[in-house]
């Protein structure tokens, strides 16, 4: 089966990451593949998120920035807005892009594309529930195909190297906050 993994980033940050600065410098890719069942093939990593401002903390868009480098190094594609994902979840269901989802996130607002994609096309969606030691929310369980709960090991287990060499360019670093 192809599957397509869509993390819902400002959701995985304000409920995973946010207040564990050591699991910030997650590799995706890495991550998406944890949720992979055996003979089934990642075809994509998608991830939505919006530009963090400065107002706060002036270096917040220069940290994100290279974290966006770091994702770059590996196949995971930046989507833009949250809003995103249901679309793109929805248009790949419906151009055949995918065989399964992974989704993470416990936001609710994606409980109506979950529930069309999964009873009206069949297609499996696990959720990966990002409110490590909290259920997802009930409204998400019912219409997911199945639940699994992002883990603190999970999140440790997936973090890119603390200088990631590129070959072209200065290498990226890890902001030094989040070591």
């Amino acid at each position: 089966m192809n599957i397509i993994a869509y993390v819902d980033g400002f959701n995985l940050y304000y409920r995973a990451l946010k207040r564990n600065p050591p699991v910030k410098w997650l590799n995706l890719d890495e991550l998406a593949r944890r949720y992979v069942h055996t003979g089934d093939v990642l075809v994509a990593v998608k991830y939505y998120t919006a530009p963090v401002s400065g107002y706060r903390d002036p270096d917040a868009p220069n940290r994100q920035r290279a974290y966006f480098r770091a994702l770059k190094t590996i196949p995971t594609e930046e989507k833009g807005s949250d809003v995103n994902l249901a679309s793109h979840l929805l248009r790949d269901v419906f151009t055949g892009q995918l065989d399964a989802a992974i989704v993470v996130s416990a936001d609710t607002d994606l409980v109506e594309p979950i529930k069309i994609v999964t009873l009206e096309f069949g297609r499996r969606v696990e959720l990966v529930n990002p409110m490590i030691g909290r259920p997802a929310p009930p409204a998400l369980k019912n219409v997911s195909s199945s639940v699994r709960n992002l883990t603190m090991a999970d999140l440790l287990a997936c973090q890119f190297p603390a200088t990631i060499n590129t070959g072209h360019g200065a290498p990226i670093v890890r902001p030094p906050s989040w070591a």
